[in-house]
C-alpha cells in the first residue's frame, strides 16, 4: 500500500523483521527519507507509549524501513484522517513546505492518474483540451484542482 500524507510518503506491506518469526501481525513501512517515517514513529511513541526504530539499510530500495503491528499502523491512519482539514492535498503539501522535486512528484503522479485512469470524460482529447486549458491560465490556477 502507497500512502502519501502532507508530511511524505510511506510504503507499507505485510513483512516481519528478519531478524524475528514470521508474523502476519507486523508491517513494515518503508520511506526514501527519514522524515517520510519520523511522523509515524512519533505518533506511536505519543499514542502507544512504545518506541519503534527506524532502520537504515543502504542495500534496499526503500532506504528507511520499520516494523510495526497493525492495530499500531491502524491507529496511525486514523489518526490522520480525524486530523484532515483540508480541501486541496497539494495545496496543502506546498504549504507543508514540499518544494522542487517533492512537490513536482506529486504534480507527475496526479498527471499519471489523471492520463491513465481517466476524468474529464475519460478520453485523451479531453485531456489534451484540459492541459491546454491548464497552461493558457494563470499558473496557479493548477492549485484550484483537486
Amino acid at each position: 500500500m502507497w500512502i502519501f500524507t502532507t508530511t511524505g510518503f510511506l510504503s507499507v506491506v505485510q513483512k516481519s523483521d528478519p531478524e524475528l518469526p514470521e508474523d502476519p501481525n507486523v508491517l513494515c513501512a518503508r520511506g526514501r527519507r527519514l522524515g517520510d517515517l519520523e511522523e509515524l514513529q512519533d505518533y506511536i511513541v505519543e499514542s502507544h507509549g512504545v518506541t519503534v526504530p527506524i532502520q537504515q539499510s543502504m542495500v534496499t530500495d526503500y532506504e528507511y524501513r520499520m516494523y510495526v503491528s497493525r492495530d499500531q499502523f491502524r491507529s496511525f491512519v486514523s489518526h490522520r484522517i480525524s486530523e484532515l482539514d483540508y480541501n486541496n492535498y497539494k495545496s496543502e503539501c506546498q504549504k507543508k513546505g514540499w518544494v522542487g522535486s517533492a512537490l513536482e512528484c506529486l504534480h507527475e503522479i496526479w498527471d499519471s492518474v489523471y492520463r491513465n485512469l481517466g476524468s474529464y470524460g475519460s478520453s485523451p482529447e479531453k485531456y489534451e483540451e484540459y492541459i491546454e486549458k491548464l497552461m493558457s491560465e494563470d499558473p496557479n490556477s493548477y492549485w484550484d484542482e483537486d
